[in-house]
């Protein structure tokens, strides 16, 4: 895939037989808790259009790209890292395309519940900033 830019136009080539664009339906489950010793968790992500080899979760704190299997073209299995679980958050996700990153589903916003009793100040619904 190229992109051309000219005098404020993009040109796009791309090739054929792209997938279908992901579309993100839900998470299983919506809620974490929060733990003062916390391990990788695995959630299931369901939609459709995902394509084996060809489909990623990415998030918008850190990691980016979370480890992503494919199950079927309706549900992904995606794991959630350890230290995501070490306070309280929410962290919005995505389903992209390794073909063409403009192929992206809506997001949804997977929670970390204050389950440990942290006394934290109120920040913006998605402070994730490592």
């Amino acid at each position: 895939m190229k992109a051309i830019e000219s005098e404020g136009h993009i040109l796009k080539v791309v090739e054929n037989a792209l997938p279908d664009t992901p579309v993100f339906e839900s998470i299983e489950p919506v809620q974490l808790n929060s733990s003062w010793n916390p391990e990788d968790v695995w959630i299931t992500v369901r939609g459709s259009n995902f394509v084996e080899g060809n489909t990623v979760v990415m998030s918008d704190a850190v990691p980016s790209e979370l480890e992503t299997e494919f199950v079927s073209e309706n549900e992904l299995s995606v794991l959630v890292p350890a230290f995501w679980m070490s306070d309280p958050s929410r962290i919005r996700l995505r389903v992209e395309s390794y073909s063409d990153s403009d192929l992206v589903s809506q997001e949804a916003t997977i929670e970390i519940l204050n389950t440990i009793g942290l006394n934290l100040p109120t920040l913006s619904p998605f402070r994730r900033c490592l």
